[in-house]
Protein backbone atom coordinates (compact mmCIF):
# COMPACT_ATOMS: atom_id res chain seq x y z
CA UNK A 1 0.00 0.00 0.00
CA UNK A 2 3.22 2.23 1.02
CA UNK A 3 4.14 1.29 -2.81
CA UNK A 4 1.30 2.24 -4.71
CA UNK A 5 1.10 5.80 -2.19
CA UNK A 6 4.15 6.31 -3.29
CA UNK A 7 3.26 5.51 -6.95
CA UNK A 8 0.10 7.61 -6.63
CA UNK A 9 2.36 11.15 -4.84
CA UNK A 10 4.95 10.99 -7.99
CA UNK A 11 3.48 12.61 -10.76
CA UNK A 12 4.37 15.89 -11.01
CA UNK A 13 2.43 18.77 -9.92
CA UNK A 14 2.22 20.36 -13.49
CA UNK A 15 -0.84 22.68 -14.71
CA UNK A 16 -2.87 21.37 -17.42
CA UNK A 17 -1.36 22.40 -21.35
CA UNK A 18 -4.83 22.27 -22.51
CA UNK A 19 -6.64 25.69 -22.54
CA UNK A 20 -10.04 26.84 -23.21
CA UNK A 21 -11.05 27.23 -27.09
CA UNK A 22 -12.05 30.59 -26.59
CA UNK A 23 -9.09 31.67 -26.51
CA UNK A 24 -7.75 30.25 -29.50
CA UNK A 25 -10.31 31.92 -31.52
CA UNK A 26 -9.36 35.42 -29.79
CA UNK A 27 -5.80 34.91 -31.43
CA UNK A 28 -6.70 33.94 -34.69
CA UNK A 29 -8.81 37.11 -34.88
CA UNK A 30 -6.45 39.28 -33.12
CA UNK A 31 -3.72 37.81 -35.98
CA UNK A 32 -6.09 38.47 -38.76
CA UNK A 33 -6.94 42.31 -37.50
CA UNK A 34 -3.30 42.42 -36.91
CA UNK A 35 -2.51 41.52 -40.57
CA UNK A 36 -5.26 44.09 -41.75
CA UNK A 37 -4.04 46.52 -39.39
CA UNK A 38 -0.42 46.38 -41.07
CA UNK A 39 -2.02 47.22 -44.29
CA UNK A 40 -3.64 50.21 -42.69
CA UNK A 41 -2.39 53.45 -40.69
CA UNK A 42 -0.09 53.41 -37.75
CA UNK A 43 -2.52 54.93 -35.09
CA UNK A 44 -5.34 52.47 -35.35
CA UNK A 45 -2.70 49.83 -35.48
CA UNK A 46 -1.08 50.88 -32.03
CA UNK A 47 -4.78 51.03 -30.55
CA UNK A 48 -5.22 47.32 -32.04
CA UNK A 49 -1.81 46.58 -30.92
CA UNK A 50 -2.50 47.35 -27.42
CA UNK A 51 -6.10 46.15 -27.51
CA UNK A 52 -4.44 42.70 -28.21
CA UNK A 53 -1.89 43.36 -25.27
CA UNK A 54 -4.82 43.18 -23.28
CA UNK A 55 -6.31 40.29 -24.43
CA UNK A 56 -3.26 38.53 -24.25
CA UNK A 57 -3.22 39.34 -20.75
CA UNK A 58 -6.43 38.67 -19.46
CA UNK A 59 -5.53 34.89 -21.52
CA UNK A 60 -2.59 34.47 -19.27
CA UNK A 61 -4.36 35.83 -16.54
CA UNK A 62 -7.42 33.05 -17.52
CA UNK A 63 -4.48 30.59 -18.04
CA UNK A 64 -2.92 31.05 -15.01
CA UNK A 65 -5.94 30.75 -13.16
CA UNK A 66 -7.35 27.65 -14.83
CA UNK A 67 -4.13 26.15 -13.99
CA UNK A 68 -3.78 27.46 -10.18
CA UNK A 69 -7.31 26.02 -9.88
CA UNK A 70 -6.12 22.23 -11.62
CA UNK A 71 -3.18 22.58 -9.66
CA UNK A 72 -5.53 22.77 -6.42
CA UNK A 73 -7.75 19.80 -8.41
CA UNK A 74 -4.74 18.02 -8.58
CA UNK A 75 -3.84 18.17 -5.18
CA UNK A 76 -7.55 17.42 -4.14
CA UNK A 77 -7.03 14.34 -6.13
CA UNK A 78 -4.17 13.46 -4.57
CA UNK A 79 -5.43 14.07 -1.29
CA UNK A 80 -8.45 11.91 -2.30
CA UNK A 81 -6.20 9.40 -3.82
CA UNK A 82 -4.40 9.25 -0.55
CA UNK A 83 -7.24 9.34 1.78
CA UNK A 84 -9.14 6.44 -0.83
CA UNK A 85 -6.64 4.51 -1.62
CA UNK A 86 -9.16 1.34 -1.52
CA UNK A 87 -11.40 2.49 -4.11
CA UNK A 88 -9.36 1.91 -7.22
CA UNK A 89 -12.03 2.76 -9.47
CA UNK A 90 -12.21 6.21 -8.33
CA UNK A 91 -8.02 6.34 -8.53
CA UNK A 92 -8.05 5.53 -12.15
CA UNK A 93 -11.05 7.84 -12.89
CA UNK A 94 -8.82 10.54 -11.35
CA UNK A 95 -5.32 9.40 -13.06
CA UNK A 96 -7.21 9.76 -16.09
CA UNK A 97 -8.66 13.02 -15.42
CA UNK A 98 -4.93 14.04 -14.55
CA UNK A 99 -4.01 12.89 -18.22
CA UNK A 100 -6.88 14.38 -19.92
CA UNK A 101 -5.45 18.22 -18.09
CA UNK A 102 -1.78 17.40 -18.74
CA UNK A 103 -2.94 16.90 -22.33
CA UNK A 104 -4.97 19.99 -22.38
CA UNK A 105 -2.23 21.60 -20.45
CA UNK A 106 0.48 20.74 -23.17
CA UNK A 107 -2.46 22.10 -26.33
CA UNK A 108 -2.62 25.25 -24.55
CA UNK A 109 1.22 25.76 -23.91
CA UNK A 110 1.31 24.92 -27.98
CA UNK A 111 -0.72 27.74 -28.68
CA UNK A 112 0.48 30.11 -26.06
CA UNK A 113 3.80 29.43 -27.93
CA UNK A 114 2.07 30.23 -30.91
CA UNK A 115 0.40 33.23 -29.78
CA UNK A 116 3.83 34.47 -28.37
CA UNK A 117 5.32 34.03 -32.26
CA UNK A 118 2.47 35.99 -34.06
CA UNK A 119 2.90 38.73 -31.08
CA UNK A 120 6.77 39.02 -32.34
CA UNK A 121 5.37 39.17 -36.05
CA UNK A 122 2.92 41.71 -34.94
CA UNK A 123 5.77 43.31 -33.16
CA UNK A 124 7.94 43.67 -36.28
CA UNK A 125 4.72 44.44 -38.18
CA UNK A 126 4.25 47.88 -35.51
CA UNK A 127 7.37 48.96 -35.63
CA UNK A 128 7.15 48.54 -39.71
CA UNK A 129 4.27 50.31 -39.35
CA UNK A 130 6.05 52.73 -37.44
CA UNK A 131 8.24 53.71 -39.91
CA UNK A 132 5.43 53.89 -42.50
CA UNK A 133 4.01 56.47 -40.09
CA UNK A 134 7.23 58.17 -39.45
CA UNK A 135 6.93 58.80 -43.39
CA UNK A 136 3.54 59.95 -43.34
CA UNK A 137 3.96 62.54 -40.89
CA UNK A 138 6.84 63.56 -43.09
CA UNK A 139 4.62 63.96 -45.59
CA UNK A 140 2.02 65.36 -43.77
CA UNK A 141 4.05 68.17 -42.55
CA UNK A 142 5.48 69.02 -45.99
CA UNK A 143 1.76 69.02 -46.80
CA UNK A 144 0.44 71.51 -44.29
CA UNK A 145 3.98 73.52 -45.15
CA UNK A 146 2.58 73.82 -49.06
CA UNK A 147 -0.92 74.29 -47.37
CA UNK A 148 0.49 77.31 -45.39
CA UNK A 149 2.11 78.55 -48.25
CA UNK A 150 -1.53 77.53 -50.92
CA UNK A 151 -3.23 79.87 -48.27
CA UNK A 152 -0.71 83.03 -48.38
CA UNK A 153 -0.86 83.03 -51.93
CA UNK A 154 -4.55 82.99 -51.71
CA UNK A 155 -4.86 85.62 -49.63
CA UNK A 156 -2.59 87.72 -51.73
CA UNK A 157 -4.93 86.54 -54.77
CA UNK A 158 -7.98 87.69 -52.97
CA UNK A 159 -6.24 91.13 -52.30
CA UNK A 160 -5.54 91.21 -55.91
CA UNK A 161 -8.82 90.48 -56.39
CA UNK A 162 -9.77 92.88 -54.53
CA UNK A 163 -7.46 95.74 -56.13
CA UNK A 164 -8.61 93.90 -59.91
CA UNK A 165 -12.53 94.55 -58.60
CA UNK A 166 -12.05 98.12 -57.49
CA UNK A 167 -9.74 98.95 -60.87
CA UNK A 168 -12.55 96.90 -62.41
CA UNK A 169 -15.20 99.13 -61.05
CA UNK A 170 -13.37 102.22 -61.68
CA UNK A 171 -13.35 101.38 -65.32
CA UNK A 172 -16.58 100.31 -65.57
CA UNK A 173 -17.88 103.45 -63.86
CA UNK A 174 -15.42 105.23 -66.97
CA UNK A 175 -16.96 102.96 -69.33
CA UNK A 176 -20.86 104.07 -68.42
CA UNK A 177 -19.74 107.32 -68.04
CA UNK A 178 -18.29 106.93 -71.99
CA UNK A 179 -21.44 104.42 -72.83
CA UNK A 180 -23.68 107.40 -71.79
CA UNK A 181 -21.44 110.18 -73.73
CA UNK A 182 -22.07 107.78 -76.75
CA UNK A 183 -25.41 107.50 -76.19
CA UNK A 184 -26.10 111.42 -76.16
CA UNK A 185 -23.82 111.41 -79.22
CA UNK A 186 -25.91 108.83 -80.75
CA UNK A 187 -28.63 111.07 -80.39
CA UNK A 188 -27.38 113.40 -81.63
CA UNK A 189 -26.26 111.90 -84.64
CA UNK A 190 -29.44 110.20 -85.04
CA UNK A 191 -30.58 113.85 -85.18
CA UNK A 192 -28.06 114.82 -87.64
CA UNK A 193 -29.16 111.82 -89.65
CA UNK A 194 -32.46 112.84 -89.67
CA UNK A 195 -31.77 116.01 -90.26
CA UNK A 196 -29.41 114.84 -93.09
CA UNK A 197 -31.89 112.72 -94.52
CA UNK A 198 -34.31 115.76 -94.75
CA UNK A 199 -31.26 117.35 -96.29
CA UNK A 200 -30.60 114.44 -99.34
CA UNK A 201 -34.34 114.36 -99.68
CA UNK A 202 -34.84 118.31 -100.59
CA UNK A 203 -31.42 118.05 -102.55
CA UNK A 204 -32.84 114.86 -104.67
CA UNK A 205 -35.93 116.89 -104.88
CA UNK A 206 -33.36 119.89 -106.19
CA UNK A 207 -31.72 117.85 -108.63
CA UNK A 208 -35.37 115.98 -109.95
CA UNK A 209 -36.55 119.99 -110.49
CA UNK A 210 -32.72 120.67 -112.34
CA UNK A 211 -32.66 117.90 -114.25
CA UNK A 212 -36.30 118.61 -115.60
CA UNK A 213 -35.51 122.18 -116.20
CA UNK A 214 -31.92 120.86 -118.05
CA UNK A 215 -34.08 118.59 -120.19
CA UNK A 216 -36.67 121.38 -120.90
CA UNK A 217 -33.81 124.08 -121.52
CA UNK A 218 -31.74 121.48 -124.11
CA UNK A 219 -35.09 120.60 -125.65
CA UNK A 220 -35.51 124.67 -125.93
CA UNK A 221 -31.80 124.87 -127.12
CA UNK A 222 -31.73 122.24 -129.39
CA UNK A 223 -34.98 123.77 -131.17
CA UNK A 224 -32.73 127.31 -130.92
CA UNK A 225 -29.80 125.53 -132.68
CA UNK A 226 -31.94 123.93 -135.36
CA UNK A 227 -34.13 127.45 -136.05
CA UNK A 228 -30.62 129.19 -135.93
CA UNK A 229 -29.59 126.86 -138.73
CA UNK A 230 -32.41 127.31 -140.66
CA UNK A 231 -32.08 130.91 -140.74
CA UNK A 232 -28.09 130.58 -141.79
CA UNK A 233 -28.85 128.87 -144.86
CA UNK A 234 -32.29 131.06 -145.28
CA UNK A 235 -29.58 133.43 -144.87
CA UNK A 236 -26.81 132.10 -147.65
CA UNK A 237 -29.84 131.23 -149.60
CA UNK A 238 -31.81 134.68 -150.07
CA UNK A 239 -30.12 138.66 -149.72
CA UNK A 240 -30.35 140.02 -146.11
CA UNK A 241 -32.71 141.92 -145.13
CA UNK A 242 -32.53 144.04 -141.91
CA UNK A 243 -35.91 141.90 -140.97
CA UNK A 244 -34.08 138.65 -141.34
CA UNK A 245 -30.72 140.20 -139.55
CA UNK A 246 -33.50 141.05 -136.80
CA UNK A 247 -34.28 137.52 -136.45
CA UNK A 248 -30.74 136.29 -137.13
CA UNK A 249 -29.95 138.22 -133.75
CA UNK A 250 -33.01 137.44 -131.73
CA UNK A 251 -31.90 134.03 -132.32
CA UNK A 252 -28.89 134.46 -131.28
CA UNK A 253 -29.31 135.97 -128.15
CA UNK A 254 -31.69 133.21 -126.99
CA UNK A 255 -29.44 131.03 -128.22
CA UNK A 256 -26.74 132.75 -125.53
CA UNK A 257 -28.99 132.59 -122.99
CA UNK A 258 -30.79 129.11 -123.46
CA UNK A 259 -26.85 128.17 -123.36
CA UNK A 260 -25.58 129.95 -120.42
CA UNK A 261 -28.52 128.99 -118.32
CA UNK A 262 -27.89 125.26 -119.67
CA UNK A 263 -23.78 125.70 -118.37
CA UNK A 264 -24.74 127.30 -115.23
CA UNK A 265 -27.18 124.29 -114.72
CA UNK A 266 -24.50 121.71 -115.35
CA UNK A 267 -21.91 123.56 -113.40
CA UNK A 268 -24.03 123.54 -110.16
CA UNK A 269 -25.22 119.66 -110.27
CA UNK A 270 -21.67 118.45 -110.87
CA UNK A 271 -20.34 120.67 -108.25
CA UNK A 272 -23.10 118.71 -106.18
CA UNK A 273 -22.95 115.02 -107.42
CA UNK A 274 -19.05 115.16 -108.41
CA UNK A 275 -17.38 117.94 -106.82
CA UNK A 276 -15.94 121.15 -108.12
CA UNK A 277 -12.30 119.33 -109.84
CA UNK A 278 -10.16 119.40 -111.47
CA UNK A 279 -11.16 115.43 -112.26
CA UNK A 280 -8.74 112.58 -113.47
CA UNK A 281 -10.30 109.37 -115.19
CA UNK A 282 -8.78 105.98 -116.00
CA UNK A 283 -9.13 103.41 -118.68
CA UNK A 284 -8.83 100.09 -118.15
CA UNK A 285 -8.37 98.10 -121.22
CA UNK A 286 -7.74 94.12 -121.18
CA UNK A 287 -5.61 92.84 -124.08
CA UNK A 288 -6.04 88.85 -125.10
CA UNK A 289 -4.54 86.19 -122.74
CA UNK A 290 -3.75 88.81 -119.91
CA UNK A 291 -5.29 88.80 -116.87
CA UNK A 292 -4.34 91.95 -115.62
CA UNK A 293 -5.87 95.01 -117.44
CA UNK A 294 -3.71 97.78 -118.76
CA UNK A 295 -4.86 101.46 -118.22
CA UNK A 296 -4.32 105.04 -118.99
CA UNK A 297 -5.24 108.06 -117.41
CA UNK A 298 -6.63 111.43 -118.81
CA UNK A 299 -6.75 115.07 -117.28
CA UNK A 300 -9.92 116.10 -117.92
CA UNK A 301 -10.61 120.37 -118.96
CA UNK A 302 -11.12 122.81 -116.10
CA UNK A 303 -15.20 122.64 -114.93
CA UNK A 304 -15.73 126.53 -115.58
CA UNK A 305 -14.44 125.93 -118.84
CA UNK A 306 -16.75 123.13 -120.01
CA UNK A 307 -19.36 122.82 -117.59
CA UNK A 308 -21.83 121.17 -120.01
CA UNK A 309 -19.22 118.94 -121.78
CA UNK A 310 -18.00 117.90 -118.18
CA UNK A 311 -21.17 116.81 -116.67
CA UNK A 312 -22.09 114.88 -119.23
CA UNK A 313 -19.23 112.81 -119.68
CA UNK A 314 -19.24 112.31 -115.32
CA UNK A 315 -22.73 111.14 -115.68
CA UNK A 316 -22.07 108.61 -118.42
CA UNK A 317 -19.34 107.11 -116.26
CA UNK A 318 -21.37 107.06 -113.20
CA UNK A 319 -23.95 105.23 -115.30
CA UNK A 320 -21.36 102.43 -116.48
CA UNK A 321 -21.68 103.27 -119.94
CA UNK A 322 -18.40 102.28 -121.10
CA UNK A 323 -18.27 98.88 -119.03
CA UNK A 324 -17.56 95.82 -121.63
CA UNK A 325 -17.74 97.85 -124.54
CA UNK A 326 -14.44 97.98 -126.69
CA UNK A 327 -11.72 100.03 -127.85
CA UNK A 328 -9.70 99.98 -131.42
CA UNK A 329 -7.54 102.03 -133.42
CA UNK A 330 -9.88 103.74 -136.28
CA UNK A 331 -7.08 104.78 -138.47
CA UNK A 332 -6.48 108.51 -138.93
CA UNK A 333 -4.83 108.70 -135.99
CA UNK A 334 -7.95 108.31 -133.79
CA UNK A 335 -8.41 105.63 -131.48
CA UNK A 336 -12.30 105.11 -130.61
CA UNK A 337 -13.48 104.01 -127.52
CA UNK A 338 -17.34 103.21 -126.25
CA UNK A 339 -19.04 102.39 -129.51
CA UNK A 340 -21.99 100.84 -129.44
CA UNK A 341 -21.57 99.82 -132.89
CA UNK A 342 -18.62 97.72 -132.34
CA UNK A 343 -20.10 96.57 -128.80
CA UNK A 344 -21.39 93.44 -128.59
CA UNK A 345 -25.26 93.26 -129.25
CA UNK A 346 -26.03 92.17 -125.43
CA UNK A 347 -24.10 95.01 -124.07
CA UNK A 348 -24.65 97.50 -126.22
CA UNK A 349 -28.78 96.81 -125.90
CA UNK A 350 -28.33 96.96 -122.38
CA UNK A 351 -25.90 100.42 -122.23
CA UNK A 352 -28.71 102.01 -124.84
CA UNK A 353 -31.08 101.09 -122.40
CA UNK A 354 -29.73 103.52 -119.85
CA UNK A 355 -29.17 105.78 -121.88
CA UNK A 356 -32.64 106.04 -123.15
CA UNK A 357 -33.72 105.81 -119.62
CA UNK A 358 -31.67 108.71 -118.43
CA UNK A 359 -32.12 110.82 -121.69
CA UNK A 360 -28.30 110.26 -122.64
CA UNK A 361 -28.82 108.60 -126.01
CA UNK A 362 -27.10 111.82 -127.39
CA UNK A 363 -25.70 113.46 -124.57
CA UNK A 364 -23.97 116.45 -125.95
CA UNK A 365 -26.55 119.52 -126.85
CA UNK A 366 -24.28 122.12 -127.78
CA UNK A 367 -20.42 121.66 -128.29
CA UNK A 368 -18.52 123.88 -126.24
CA UNK A 369 -15.06 124.88 -126.92
CA UNK A 370 -11.94 124.27 -124.49
CA UNK A 371 -9.42 127.49 -124.50
CA UNK A 372 -6.71 124.90 -124.06
CA UNK A 373 -7.51 121.80 -126.14
CA UNK A 374 -7.61 121.46 -129.71
CA UNK A 375 -7.82 118.12 -130.63
CA UNK A 376 -4.15 118.08 -131.05
CA UNK A 377 -1.85 114.54 -130.19
CA UNK A 378 -2.68 112.74 -127.18
CA UNK A 379 -6.19 114.47 -126.34
CA UNK A 380 -9.95 113.19 -125.96
CA UNK A 381 -13.02 114.23 -126.96
CA UNK A 382 -16.48 113.01 -127.77
CA UNK A 383 -17.28 111.60 -131.39
CA UNK A 384 -19.82 114.07 -132.62
CA UNK A 385 -22.95 114.34 -129.83
CA UNK A 386 -21.41 111.01 -127.77
CA UNK A 387 -21.66 108.76 -126.03
CA UNK A 388 -18.84 107.52 -128.15
CA UNK A 389 -15.25 108.73 -127.44
CA UNK A 390 -12.11 109.30 -129.50
CA UNK A 391 -8.23 109.59 -128.61
CA UNK A 392 -5.85 111.79 -130.78
CA UNK A 393 -2.76 109.99 -131.38
CA UNK A 394 -1.26 112.69 -133.75
CA UNK A 395 -2.58 116.30 -134.33
CA UNK A 396 -5.91 115.99 -135.48
CA UNK A 397 -7.30 120.19 -134.86
CA UNK A 398 -8.18 120.44 -138.73
CA UNK A 399 -10.43 117.53 -138.77
CA UNK A 400 -11.78 117.30 -135.48
CA UNK A 401 -12.00 120.92 -134.78
CA UNK A 402 -14.11 124.44 -135.29
CA UNK A 403 -13.04 124.23 -138.66
CA UNK A 404 -13.89 120.29 -139.32
CA UNK A 405 -16.47 118.36 -137.38
CA UNK A 406 -16.10 120.71 -134.61
CA UNK A 407 -16.07 117.68 -131.95
CA UNK A 408 -15.87 118.89 -128.22
CA UNK A 409 -12.39 118.25 -126.69
CA UNK A 410 -12.39 117.90 -123.13
CA UNK A 411 -8.94 115.54 -121.90
CA UNK A 412 -5.49 114.83 -121.98
CA UNK A 413 -3.81 111.71 -121.47
CA UNK A 414 -1.38 112.03 -118.89
CA UNK A 415 -0.20 108.44 -118.50
CA UNK A 416 -0.20 104.81 -119.87
CA UNK A 417 0.83 105.95 -123.50
CA UNK A 418 2.57 102.59 -124.12
CA UNK A 419 -1.29 101.23 -123.92
CA UNK A 420 -2.26 103.41 -126.30
CA UNK A 421 1.05 101.86 -128.55
CA UNK A 422 0.07 98.95 -128.17
CA UNK A 423 -4.04 99.32 -129.36
CA UNK A 424 -2.31 101.57 -132.21
CA UNK A 425 -0.02 99.38 -133.44
CA UNK A 426 -2.69 96.21 -133.25
CA UNK A 427 -4.25 97.77 -136.19
CA UNK A 428 -8.35 98.66 -137.45
CA UNK A 429 -8.64 94.69 -137.68
CA UNK A 430 -8.79 94.23 -133.78
CA UNK A 431 -10.24 95.46 -130.92
CA UNK A 432 -9.95 95.08 -127.25
CA UNK A 433 -12.35 95.05 -124.28
CA UNK A 434 -12.75 98.90 -122.46
CA UNK A 435 -13.47 97.25 -118.89
CA UNK A 436 -14.51 100.48 -117.35
CA UNK A 437 -13.66 104.06 -117.15
CA UNK A 438 -13.55 105.47 -113.62
CA UNK A 439 -12.87 108.05 -111.97
CA UNK A 440 -9.69 108.50 -110.18
CA UNK A 441 -9.97 111.55 -107.68
CA UNK A 442 -11.54 115.04 -107.64
CA UNK A 443 -8.83 117.41 -106.25
CA UNK A 444 -9.61 120.20 -104.69
CA UNK A 445 -8.45 123.55 -106.83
Amino acid sequence: ADGKKGNGANPTMEAPKGGPPLLNVIMLYMTLLGLGVIGGYGAFFVMFHERCVGLLQQAEETYNSSKIEWQAKHQQVISEKNECLNPLQKLQGKLQEHSTLAEKHRVLEKRHDEATSKLDALQQSKDESDGIRAKLESQITEIQTQLKEANQKVAEAVNKRGEIEKDLQTRLEIAQNELSQKVVELKELQESNQKAVATINEKREIEKDLKMRLDIAQDELAQKAADFKELQELKKACPESSESSGDTAALESDLKTVTTFVQNRAERMCRMEYGKGPFLIQFNVRFPEEEETQSFQVQLASLTDMPHTIFVLMELISLKSYHGTVIKSAGGGIIEAGNLADADNAVATKVLNRLVKYGYEKPVSFVEISSSLQHDELTVGFVGSGPALAINTADNTKERGPEGRNDPCFGKVVSGHDTLVRIQQAGEDSSFELVSIERVRASQQ
